[in-house]
């Protein structure tokens, strides 16, 4: 059996929305529209579909990716230095790591 790409989106917006347990395969085929079929071969071979269908990330991701993380590196020094400066200041190594975890969600939302 093969999946095509609305199939698949058909299943991930029921999956999304949290209308109901993925496990109840009359609820997900009567809400994605789905045969029972291929509800069930989505569920076997998931990983496999998400790999195929996931959205290709285009140059201008890139691109965007490329301008921010030079401002957040630039965040990430200016802290750092003032860290420096308070001898090792609990709030800004607390900031150093904020701007860690902001550039980490950014990048996994443009480049993934």
């Amino acid at each position: 059996m093969s999946i095509i790409k609305t199939q698949f989106e058909s299943y991930v917006a029921v999956q999304e929305s949290g209308a109901t347990n993925m496990f109840d395969i009359a609820m997900v085929e009567q809400l994605s529209g789905l045969e029972r079929e291929d509800v069930m071969d989505i569920m076997e071979n998931y990983d496999k579909y998400r790999e195929q269908f996931k959205p290709k990330k285009t140059s201008e991701a890139k691109k965007k990716w490329t301008k921010v993380n030079k401002l957040l590196t630039q965040a990430w020094e200016a802290v750092s230095e003032a860290n420096e400066e308070l001898d090792g200041d609990a709030e800004t190594q607390e900031l150093m790591e904020f701007i860690d975890e902001v550039s980490d969600k950014i990048k996994k939302y443009l480049l993934d």
